[in-house]
């Protein structure tokens, strides 16, 4: 499984609200298939089919980093800008999981009680990633992260 970070477009909001917006993982399968795994302010654990149209390629120096702008509904059919790494990082064949079972694992680690300072969004794609052994990029991740969705 090949995994990418998506979040609601940055480049529109000013920066001392940037720690107020969403983000969540993005799952591709083998079979090219991808599923978005997201932890959701009511403390539930979503993962639902990534259906999204390419709307731009993020400047380069923008908040994204090396991105696609997109245009995606979530799992409860709301359509949002989001911004989408062009390029993510890949689990190591011996740790190979199933979006299923990822959702499962996320479900575990941040349980059913959100804080959006202390239990948020960030939190669990990060926790996430961590827990599977892969980086973190501190340079777009300061921990001080709220969320917003």
């Amino acid at each position: 499984m090949f995994l990418t970070v998506h979040r609601l477009n940055s480049d529109s909001v000013p920066q001392r609200f940037q720690h107020l917006l969403h983000s969540a993982l993005v799952l591709k399968t083998f079979d090219g298939k991808e599923r978005v795994l997201e932890y959701a302010l009511n403390g539930k654990v979503y993962l639902y089919d990534a259906k999204y149209k390419i709307t731009g390629k993020c400047p380069a120096g923008s908040s994204g980093g090396d991105c696609y702008y997109i245009k995606m509904r979530d799992g409860l059919g709301e359509e949002w800008d989001w911004m989408l790494q062009t390029s993510g990082q890949r689990l190591p064949v011996w740790l190979e999981t199933s979006p299923q079972a990822a959702r499962g694992k996320m479900e575990q680690m941040m349980g059913d009680v959100y804080d959006p300072i202390k239990n948020n969004c960030h939190m669990a794609q990060e926790r996430m990633r961590k827990s599977w052994g892969l980086n973190v990029d501190t340079t777009t991740s300061n921990g001080n992260e709220f969320c917003s969705g």
